[in-house]
């Protein structure tokens, strides 16, 4: 009695299992890929985070930025020239900015939270659509989130 084992073509063998890890290292990537495609345009930030951020942003940042998000004497942070430096950029690093380097007179002072709170309203400045949840401070959840045009 000849054993099935020795019946099959090794080099056949070898073939379906790379088919395979092909198959699950693609699919893999897929769902990595998926969520990384969320965007601003996704309802990524409540409105009531949007408050808190404007009421931050009226504290922290309109001096230098103006109260319309214009720019003033400083970057815009709504509007053409901000939505094309930042498209295609994680959220993550605007927060990471804005909590590192802000406000100008005392950089680093705001907690992640509040600087997601500021993205959040900037956010809802160029009318990007607001959702259910608040818009995460946390650095992976905010990289898997890029700013749209």
């Amino acid at each position: 009695m000849r054993s099935y084992a020795k019946q099959v073509n090794p080099a056949w063998w070898k073939v379906a299992v790379a088919g395979l890890v092909s198959v699950v290292i693609g699919s893999s990537t897929l769902a990595v890929r998926a969520e990384q495609a969320k965007t601003t345009k996704d309802a990524v930030y409540s409105d009531a985070q949007a408050k808190r951020g404007e009421e931050l942003y009226a504290a922290q940042c309109s001096s230098c930025h103006a109260a319309d998000l214009s720019g003033g004497g400083a970057p815009a942070l709504a509007g053409a020239d901000f939505l094309g430096f930042w498209d295609k950029t994680p959220a993550a690093d605007l927060v990471e900015k804005i909590q590192s380097s802000m406000p100008a007179n005392s950089p680093g002072s705001l907690t992640r939270a509040q600087a997601a709170d500021i993205t959040a309203y900037m956010f809802k400045a160029n009318k990007f659509p607001a959702g259910a949840a608040d818009l995460s401070a946390d650095a992976a959840a905010l990289k898997a989130i890029n700013i749209a045009k």
